[in-house]
Order: structure tokens, then sequence, then C-alpha cells
């Protein structure tokens, strides 16, 4: 009986070792240490379906980063889900706090920054939220000045239309504004260099036809002060200004 139990025992211990090797074997690609986790193999962090993950919720000064400078391949995606909301509210939600500032792209990057490449007929708005009374909102686009010989191109609705659909650019054209409405076009200081801006001046096909309107009938009555001979002089040219190819420039 004595060298049953000992038998009994002795398998036991064995069953127990095998057993706890296998739980080092399977927990030997992850290391934890103080403040750490350390995994060298695929890692997942996953919940139930109707469950919230929260990764660092609770801080105040600290950091949260995910990610790192070291990551020189790989992908790393950012998935949302489909509200429609705004703010935090929205299917993906980039969020400061209040005077905090959102930095998309890196200051020595050459990569191209996509936003919005829906091929199905999205809206991207910029700067569409409503103003407050007493506050302003400014939206910058292509401001940085440029160094030596570096340049800055600025492009609108520039892609070639393949099909019938027509190309639309709307500037100040909202509803009428009880405020004034001012748009300037090479305006700034002094240039030290030459100024061309070209409107209409690519010519169109020898059955296409180009209208340059500059001031409407129905503000013609208002005051424009000294512009408006000016203003009077280039509608008259522009009605249904026509450029043919083979026969050059005519007016109607």
């Amino acid at each position: 009986m004595k060298n049953i139990f000992k038998g009994l025992g002795l398998g036991l211990v064995t069953s127990a070792l095998v057993l706890g090797m296998g739980a080092v074997s399977a927990l030997a690609a992850t290391t934890y240490s103080t403040g750490s986790i350390l995994e060298t193999a695929a890692f997942t962090v996953d919940t139930a379906a109707a469950q919230n993950i929260s990764l660092g919720d609770t801080a105040t000064t600290g950091s949260v980063q995910l990610g790192g400078t070291g990551q020189t391949s790989g992908v790393t995606t950012i998935y949302g889900g489909t509200a429609t909301g705004v703010g935090t509210a929205a299917g993906l939600s980039l969020t400061p706090g209040t005077a905090g500032t959102v930095v998309i792209g890196a200051v020595a990057g050459t990569g191209a920054i996509t936003l919005g490449a829906s091929t199905a007929g999205e809206v991207v708005n910029i700067g569409s939220g409503a103003t407050a009374t007493g506050v302003a909102d400014v939206v910058n686009i292509g401001t940085g000045t440029t160094v030596g010989t570096g340049s800055k191109t600025v492009n609108v609705a520039t892609g070639v239309t393949a099909g019938t659909g027509a190309t639309i650019v709307n500037v100040a054209s909202g509803a009428a504004s009880p405020g004034a409405e001012t748009v300037n076009v090479l305006s700034g200081a002094a240039p030290t260099a030459a100024q061309v801006m070209n409107i209409m001046s690519g010519g169109s096909g020898a059955a296409g036809t180009q209208t340059l309107n500059v001031a409407s009938a129905q503000m013609l009555p208002q005051r424009h002060s000294i512009l408006l001979p000016v203003m009077l002089a280039l509608q008259k040219l522009s009605i249904l200004a026509r450029f043919d190819k083979r026969r050059g420039f005519k007016n109607n």
C-alpha cells in the first residue's frame, strides 16, 4: 500500500510539472515587468461584441501613445463605426481638448495625405461648424511660406471630367449675407516678382462656349463707386465670349 501511494504521489507531481511547463511554454512570448507587458508574438486585446474597451481614459497629464517612430514597415490601421453624429458621436472621432491641436502628417513627411478617398459620392467638410457670436473662424490652406527656391501649388477642382458631369466651384456664393463679403485675389503686399492671373485662358474646343459674368444685372444698380464703369465694360465684353481655334476671338 505504501508503494502504491508513492507511485500515485510521483504521478501527481509529474502531471503538475507537465502542466506547469505547458503554461510556461504558452506564455513564453510574454514578459511581465513593473508597468510593462512585452509581447514578442501576435497580441490581441478583445472583448465581447457589445462591450466597450477604454485605453488611457483616466489619464490627465500623462501621454497616451499608439505605435512608435521605430516602425519602418507594416501598417497601422484604425477602424471606426458607422455612426453619423458629430464630434465624439461620429463613427470615428479625433477630438482633442478644447484648446488642443490636431496634427496629421509628419513635419519632414514626404508621403501623400488623403482626406476623403471615396468613389461613391462622399462629402468632405472643412471648417463647416457654425461660428458663434463674437468669434471668428479661420481656414488656412497652403498658407505656409516657401524658402529659397521652394514652390507651392494649390489645386482646386483640377481633375479632368471624363464624362458629361459638370464641375462647379463656388466661392462666397451662398445665400445672401447680411454682413459684408470680400474676396481677395492677388491682393497682398507689393510683389517683388511678376504676378499673373489667368481667367478662362485655356481656350475651348471648336464647339465649346465660354461665358464670363462679372457683376450680375441685379447688382448693377447698386453703388460700385469708381469700379462701376469697369464692371460695365467687362460685362459687355464677357457676354457669350467664344474662342474659336480656327478663327480666333470674336464678340457677339
